[in-house]
């Protein structure tokens, strides 16, 4: 039960205090939202796998509708772009983080969500 859970795209999590999505960009990239509460805080993690190294991402995160970061992130050697915030305060209720990705040169398109 276990395989067939994490092998449906965007249902994975690794604990009760993590929620992991995942899913497919536009053309042929990857995406990654990993939120990990951490008491009175959260950590964000908004990642692109383009597996093409150089190439321009605009990472856009928001946190219950609230735009919290824009940053231009380059590939790494590791075929990634990523984003990564720490120390979000912990909001009643449920928290929604969204990211959205845009490639520069090939217009590729990437849309995730997560709740916690």
């Amino acid at each position: 039960l276990v395989a067939l859970t994490l092998a449906v795209p965007g249902v994975a999590s690794a604990d009760s205090n993590e929620v992991r999505r995942a899913g497919d960009c536009s053309i042929r990239s990857d995406w990654e939202l990993r939120v990990k509460d951490e008491g009175r805080t959260l950590r964000v993690l908004w990642r692109v796998n383009s597996r093409i190294e150089d190439q321009t991402w605009q990472l856009t995160l928001a946190h219950n509708g609230e735009q919290i970061a824009t940053p231009t992130r380059v590939v790494n050697g590791k075929g990634t772009a990523t984003l990564e915030r720490r120390d979000i305060p912990d909001q009643p209720g449920p928290d929604q983080f969204s990211g959205t990705a845009t490639s520069t040169p090939r217009g590729e398109t990437c849309e995730g969500s997560a709740t916690i």
